[in-house]
């Protein structure tokens, strides 16, 4: 069982060589993400850096203007995998 410490050191070290290997930036995402919500900024975007079934992702949300957007972007190529919104008032 690893340390909390060398956990965090682990954890940094795959972050790190997984952002090596992406040709899209999260800025870039963040860009892809935003121009599908008109007036969203960054303040209203939550998203990060994954590995899902082998590849890199960009996962994350946007609310604004009473919608919740959820998204996943390719960090190879920057196409958009999934979009999903919905009200935030919806149960």
């Amino acid at each position: 069982v690893r340390s909390s410490a060398a956990s965090d050191v682990y954890k940094r070290q795959f972050l790190d060589s997984d952002i090596a290997d992406t040709d899209i930036s999260e800025k870039e995402a963040e860009e892809i993400a935003l121009d599908k919500v008109p007036g969203a900024t960054t303040d209203d975007l939550r998203m990060k850096l994954e590995r899902d079934d082998g590849r890199l992702i960009y996962e994350g949300d946007i609310r604004y203007d009473g919608m919740e957007y959820e998204f996943e972007i390719n960090a190879e190529n920057g196409k958009i995998i999934s979009w999903e919104s919905e009200s935030e008032w919806d149960d």
